[in-house]
């Protein structure tokens, strides 16, 4: 079929969906754009006297997708507007209601991933749900029951409800159970089953939900052919699962095999573009744990070097150059640490600060504090190494700043608060004793290495969850479903 201009707002609509289609396959930037001007040329050479609460939502939707690749605040709040204007219009009774509802919640997700503000989350878990309620058993449900499970697993994050997280469980395990094997969108839904697990066994340290975790991601990762536009992040997922369970058993199979996964992801990632960036700080967080276990020079250069050409592809997405700068900022400590070049420590200091600039809005205490932390300690050792009075009081400052965002229950009080009892100490003799030019101490040097595996975990579980792309069913005349997917 011809993709030339029409004047038929049903083959406009059928153009615009295959634009989009060959848009979600390879990321280019210009197919998107065709896609909204075709959206756009349908709405207007649609009949006064046609139902245009179909068209309002697929160029609302394209809309929104727009904002996702440009960032264009514009074209999200014209989003949310067409959107709402199509669910005004909506027969209640249509089949097409559900589906408005369950995109204008994720426009309202992504107006709070802008924002941060709880109202729009609270508001797209409203509209999601609705669509769950509104839909009948079928296809479309399972696509917004989905949906649904990532609303609630986001309202998690932000308060740490466990009960938000065992409902985005329960949500993601049905729609998972009920799509049929031979589905392009069951191992999309296996994954976030895997994600949302890994957060349980987060939360409880019931190594059954890991081991569940990755029995999903392994079936994704299965179902996932060569070439799949999904295959990169099921291999990511893998990855960081094996990496959660390597944390737990120390086998070295499973790092090593997350390495490779790390690889092949990033292999099949399109090269300079965020995506691949965020598999790049993957991968060094990876090679960093290897470093750890067989100090090995040449791995630790690796990580070092991949958390350095992550941080350079993400000049202008603050959340995410901020997690691949802590990432750089862990990796050059411990090259310090390693080798004693105060040019690793210097730059490590200069990163990590910048991070702790860019937490976002929103963000959680322990988030901060993890950044802080960080910072505090590799103060404390250029203190240690320079005796610079300046970076003493700037490291108290900071681990200060760290044990106060700590939730008093957190494991990592333990972490911040010794590593605050000592910089104190620390301060009390400075002044007489001088500073101590013999390296880190072993206190400082473990604190150092709690600080980064506190921080391992929250960098992956950044770099999964913030992305949000979609899988897609078609509909003439009618939007694009998309799902929500970690990516």
């Amino acid at each position: 079929m011809s993709d030339s201009a029409s004047d038929d707002p049903d083959e406009s609509t059928e153009r615009a969906h295959r634009l989009l289609d060959r848009y979600e396959i390879d990321g280019d930037p210009e197919r998107l754009g065709q896609a909204l001007a075709t959206y756009r040329r349908a709405l207007e050479v649609l009949g006064s006297d046609e139902d245009r609460s179909p068209f309002l939502n697929n160029l609302g939707n394209c809309l929104r997708i727009a904002y996702e690749e440009f960032g264009d605040p514009s074209h999200l709040e014209e989003a949310i507007a067409l959107l709402e204007e199509a669910a005004g219009r909506a027969d209640p009774n249509s089949d097409d209601r559900p589906m408005i509802l369950d995109n204008l919640g994720l426009a309202s997700r992504c107006r709070y991933d802008s924002t941060g503000e709880l109202t729009d989350l609270r508001r797209a878990a409203a509209l999601q749900e609705a669509a769950v309620d509104a839909a009948e058993d079928g296809a479309d449900r399972l696509l917004y029951l989905n949906n649904l499970g990532g609303v609630r697993w986001e309202l998690y994050k932000r308060h740490g409800d466990p009960s938000d997280l065992e409902w985005a469980v329960e949500l993601f395990d049905e729609a998972a159970a009920a799509t049929p094997a031979d589905s392009p969108d069951l191992p999309m839904r296996q994954a976030n089953l895997a994600a949302a697990l890994c957060d349980a066994y987060r939360m409880s340290n019931d190594t059954a939900l890991l081991g569940r975790a990755l029995e999903m991601a392994q079936a994704g990762v299965a179902g996932s052919p060569p070439g799949a536009a999904d295959r990169a992040h099921q291999l990511s997922q893998l990855a960081e699962l094996l990496m959660e369970r390597f944390d737990v058993t120390g086998n070295l199979g499973d790092l090593d095999e997350a390495v490779t996964r790390f690889r092949q992801a990033l292999v099949a990632t399109e090269p300079g573009t965020i995506r691949y960036a965020g598999r790049l700080s993957n991968l060094g967080q990876a090679l960093l744990g290897w470093y750890e276990r067989t100090h090995r020079p040449a791995d630790l250069d690796k990580a070092v070097d991949s958390f350095t050409r992550a941080v350079d592809l993400a000049p202008a997405a603050p959340t995410a150059r901020g997690t691949f700068l802590s990432g750089l900022g862990a990796a050059l400590g411990t090259r310090y640490e390693a080798r004693g070049a105060r040019a690793d420590l210097d730059r490590a200091i200069d990163v990590v600060s910048e991070a702790v600039g860019l937490i976002p809005a929103g963000a959680t205490a322990l988030y901060a504090a993890n950044r802080q932390h960080s910072l505090g300690l590799l103060l404390g050792q250029r203190y240690d190494a320079s005796g610079n009075r300046a970076d003493l009081d700037a490291a108290r400052h900071w681990l200060a700043a760290a044990v106060e965002a700590t939730p008093p229950d957190s494991i990592a009080m333990s972490c911040t608060s010794s590593s605050r009892r000592f910089r104190v100490t620390a301060g009390h003799s400075g002044s007489s004793a001088g500073p101590r030019r013999r390296g880190p101490s072993t206190l400082t040097t473990s604190a150092m290495r709690c600080s980064i595996g506190l921080s391992a975990p929250a960098a992956w579980m950044t770099s999964t969850a913030r992305s949000m792309r979609c899988g897609t069913r078609w509909g003439r005349r009618r939007t694009r479903p998309w799902h929500w997917r970690a990516a």
